[in-house]
């Protein structure tokens, strides 16, 4: 019962530790206030002024048919409408109008010189080689009615990114003039771009912060806020002490920046070949064994039926992983099959189990409480850094915004992350720590981490490659660790390093980049999202996969079990370690919770 008590201590004292995180993101959410959305007053036409506007609109209404149509409604609704017609329309003095007083067009710059004088010095304010290339007044404030002019105080600001979208997105005109269309794509998918038309940020930079509006300049411009000398002040209003390197840096628009720099484009190439050649390279294991449990000389030890529902549950996650990869419809659904059929295969082996009367008395402790609590630890950590983590690279995933949204949103999401990120900093530390003083326990000799890689290993590899060929059992005795293990165990341990280092990379980006070269921040956040997903694969296939869903040794894990192992599984999988122990002998089986298994 003691030993019951501690482990279930330990696992709920973990929990309550790395649930930290989660409420630190949800207080730090709640005292974040959101900008004021401004509210502008229109001014309704006084008597006078809407007599004159219901005579005008005697020819002009769209119904009269004899006179250009105007629509009246967007007119009262416009800041324009106290105005009246003849205020813009002067030179209409009579009716009918002669051709004189029609080929006088109203000028926004009798009323807002300022900013006429800002645009003709602009790079919209150039000639068009197909008419209506370039905007003008009404084009950006009116959608191009001069009537419908929407007063600038009440757009929001996916109403002004949509403005500058419109034209820019448009392969065609933007060919005649220069500017890349890959500028809106690149913004769309930067942090930015997902900070505020995924999640609705009211706070992320927009086209206008930092191209400006009504005095838009080439960057060659030394005028222009995206200059090379201007671009860090720019960067400054939102990021303070923003330095050249980090503002010429490109995250703004990343793939942009990484298409038109061949190292990073390089960087890009290697992570997908790395992320695809390694979660193909994993998939294929877990498949070859799933193949010899199911189609072997001897069955599983689950028994046949539940290694079937198994291998489908897997490949169920395998073509959502592949739908997700490659944007194909439909990931949602295959999610769902492939987890609700290994639900169902741990339910029918868990009903098996208890057909068969008690449990296995002799156990094996493999691992101590320090190593527990390290795993439980990353365990709740990566959750919640996928959690927090895989909804802002792929926002166009309905079910990961959902969840991202339901935890909070951006604030809470990026509070948690990063709460999290230190938590898996911390166990990390602790880890190496750990086994510095082990290593120099044991006089400094390398025999003393277990999980170094060996010559065997490579043997046992080849042997059980074999094996997958020819269709049979391999001829293989493992020890302590078997190389899947230590593969496990490695691909974290070089992953972990990657994702911190590249993690404090984005979450002090001004800090590293005002000294590291311009392209540090690309390549952190390349590696940083590949890797995430590399990651992720490899915990939800191969690590799952050896831990808990292989036939052989089928759902017998616990959280606070990790460790113990009954003597037929010793004897399956650590068959050399088991005769050691076997001169140590068992561990206490008293009131062990769950099926003992590792």
């Amino acid at each position: 019962m003691a030993r019951l008590i501690g482990r279930i201590c330990v696992t709920l004292g973990t929990l309550a530790i790395v649930s930290v995180p989660l409420f630190y993101g949800i207080a730090k959410a709640q005292s974040v206030t959101e900008p004021p959305v401004e509210h502008a007053q229109l001014t309704a036409p006084d008597k006078e002024t809407q007599e004159q506007i219901d005579e005008c609109m005697g020819c002009h209404a769209p119904e009269a048919e004899s006179g250009p149509p105007v629509k009246v409604e967007h007119l009262l609704k416009s800041p324009h409408a106290s105005l009246g017609c003849r205020t813009c329309h002067s030179g209409i003095t009579e009716v009918p109008h002669t051709e004189e007083m029609v080929k006088e067009l109203p000028k926004c710059a009798d009323c807002h010189p300022d900013e006429e004088e800002k645009y003709l010095a602009s790079v919209h304010n150039r000639p068009d080689k197909v008419k209506g290339d370039h905007p003008r007044c009404v084009t950006c404030h009116g959608g191009g009615d001069p009537h419908s002019v929407k007063l600038y105080a009440t757009w929001t600001r996916q109403d002004k990114v949509e403005v500058c979208s419109k034209c820019h997105a448009d392969k065609v005109r933007m060919g005649r003039y220069g500017p890349k269309v890959e500028a809106v794509s690149s913004y769309d998918n930067s942090f930015h771009g997902r900070a505020l038309l995924k999640y609705g940020s009211q706070k992320t930079a927009i086209c206008v912060d930092c191209h400006g509006t009504h005095g838009v300049l080439q960057p060659s411009d030394p005028n222009s806020s995206t200059s090379t000398g201007r671009v860090s002040e720019t960067c400054g209003k939102c990021h303070p002490g923003a330095g050249t390197n980090f503002a010429i840096s490109g995250s703004n628009h990343m793939d942009l920046t990484i298409h038109e720099q061949p190292i990073l484009s390089g960087v890009l190439l290697f992570f997908k070949l790395l992320v695809g050649g390694m979660a193909t390279f994993l998939m294929m294991g877990v498949v070859l064994d799933l193949k010899r449990s199911l189609f072997g000389k001897h069955p599983p030890k689950s028994g046949r039926l539940i290694g079937t529902i198994v291998s489908f549950g897997f490949m169920s996650l395998v073509v959502a992983i592949a739908q997700a990869a490659f944007g194909w419809p439909g990931g949602k659904y295959s999610t769902i099959l492939g987890i609700s059929l290994l639900v169902v295969s741990v339910i029918i082996h868990k009903v098996q189990s208890r057909k068969l009367g008690p449990k296995p008395k002799e156990v094996y402790d493999r691992y101590h409480r320090s190593i527990r609590i390290q795993h439980m630890v990353l365990v709740i950590a990566f959750t919640l850094l996928i959690l927090t983590g895989m909804p802002v690279r792929n926002p166009e995933t309905d079910s990961l915004r959902r969840i991202y949204l339901a935890l909070g949103g951006l604030e809470v999401g990026r509070a948690v992350h990063h709460a999290a990120g230190v938590a898996l900093i911390g166990v990390f530390l602790f880890h190496v720590g750990e086994l510095l003083w082990k290593w120099k326990s044991h006089g400094f000799k390398f025999s003393s981490w277990s999980m170094l890689p060996n010559k065997q290993d490579v043997l046992d590899f080849f042997e059980e490659s074999k094996s997958y060929v020819l269709g049979k059992e391999p001829e293989v005795s493992y020890g302590r660790f078997h190389f899947r293990e230590k593969l496990d165990y490695f691909a974290e341990y070089w992953g972990v390093p990657l994702m911190v280092i590249t993690g404090l990379i984005l979450w002090f980006p001004v800090f590293f980049g005002n000294f590291l070269p311009p392209i540090a921040i690309p390549i952190a956040f390349i590696a940083h999202s590949y890797e995430a997903v590399l990651a992720f694969i490899a915990i939800l296939t191969w690590h799952l996969y050896n831990s808990y869903f292989n036939p052989n040794h089928f759902a017998l894990a616990n959280p606070w079990s990790i460790g113990l192992m009954s003597h037929e599984n010793m004897e399956h999988k650590h068959p050399l370690e088991l005769e050691q122990a076997l001169s140590q002998g068992p561990a206490s089986p008293e009131d062990i919770p769950g099926d003992p298994e590792e």
